[in-house]
């Protein structure tokens, strides 16, 4: 249905449909440490089972935790023995239910459905398909003119220098909304009281996620690739381009924050370099091999959502902005920084 509804195509799309994943998947929650054995009308909007499937055998167990694989075996403890049949005829039917609801989605994106045609997805409709995000970036556009300053400095430094900044300017014109999102992040890590800085780092570092995720493939879903790579430098500047500005447009958006905490504490400053750092090569790796940034940006919101989720785990704590992250995994992370950008190096040379 995304696919197919042009309203519902842009990235805005993208981080709407990861919104509805995640509410459909919270249902789940509504069981974890309660008493509730009844069947609620809102299990029919679970579409993956797990509520129907812990609701059912909770119906044959004493208490609310419980665990399938993952504790002790105790070999005194009587067997538990399940009846043949489990699922009573209430669940199965809103199991029906929840199928016949899901079909919904279908029914919309087969009326609609287009296959990119254009006698189907007509040019009128075009001006139609401005969603909020592309709204906002209207209104934004006069901001652009403060990029100009960018573009100058770029003529007057050719070479590496001069193509990021270019770069940069000319990924913030196409977004000249995220001006006004820099400038926003910025004020609120000056004024925020330190231990609020973890809440707008991650803030911030959700932004800039959703902005970068798009910058390795947009060449390619432009159709002007050969001209990016006859850009002095070739194909291997162009990749490592991407990735320059997805750091330089992190460190704009979390850089007060940065300085804050390298004056408080300097291990959270080092977990949201090395972050901000894997992040970035990351988007360029996998943009570069899939032509496409929803595949980073699927991973970016799983990854932000989980991480919310399971603050305490090291490992989960890329940007430092739980306070779980040590020096082990901010080295990891930029290990694995420097190995996503030789891929996508090799990568890009192969198809090149």
């Amino acid at each position: 249905m995304f696919d197919s509804i042009p309203v519902l195509m842009g990235k805005s799309g993208d981080v709407l449909y990861f919104i509805l994943w995640v509410a459909q998947t919270s249902i789940l929650a509504q069981l974890s440490g309660g008493v509730q054995s009844a069947i609620s009308l809102v299990f029919m909007f679970d579409f993956n089972g797990l509520s129907a499937a812990v609701l059912c055998f909770k119906s044959f167990v004493s208490g609310n935790n419980f665990a399938i694989g993952g504790g002790t075996f105790d070999a005194k403890l009587a067997p538990l023995t399940l009846p043949m049949y489990i699922w009573p005829a209430k669940l199965i039917m809103m199991r029906a239910l929840t199928a016949l609801i899901a079909l919904l989605p279908l029914l919309l994106a087969a009326l609609c459905f287009h296959r990119y045609s254009p006698d189907r997805l007509k040019a009128t409709r075009v001006t139609e398909r401005r969603n909020l995000l592309a709204t906002l970036h209207v209104w934004s556009r006069p901001l652009s003119r403060q990029l100009t300053p960018l573009y100058v400095w770029a003529a007057q430094h050719p070479g590496r220098l001069g193509q990021v900044l270019a770069e940069v300017a000319l990924s913030l014109n196409c977004a000249p909304f995220m001006l006004l999102v820099i400038a926003v992040t910025m004020l609120a890590a000056g004024v925020a009281p330190a231990n609020e800085l973890a809440t707008v780092s991650l803030w911030s570092a959700a932004a800039w996620g959703i902005f970068v995720s798009d910058l390795a493939s947009r060449h390619v879903q432009a159709g002007i690739v050969p001209l990016v790579e006859s850009v002095h430098g070739g194909s291997d500047r162009a990749y490592l381009r991407t990735w320059m500005v997805s750091v330089t447009v992190g460190l704009l958006m979390v850089g007060v924050a940065l300085f804050r905490l390298c004056l408080s504490s300097p291990l959270f400053a080092l977990a949201l370099v090395c972050g901000m750092l894997f992040l970035s090569a990351l988007a360029s790796c996998v943009g570069t091999m899939t032509r496409t940034g929803r595949s980073f940006l699927t991973m970016f919101l799983v990854w932000l959502y989980i991480s919310t989720q399971a603050p305490n785990i090291a490992q989960l704590d890329v940007l430092g902005f739980n306070r779980a992250a040590t020096m082990g995994t901010s080295l990891m992370f930029a290990s694995i920084a420097v190995a996503a950008l030789l891929a996508g190096l090799v990568w890009n040379r192969r198809r090149a």
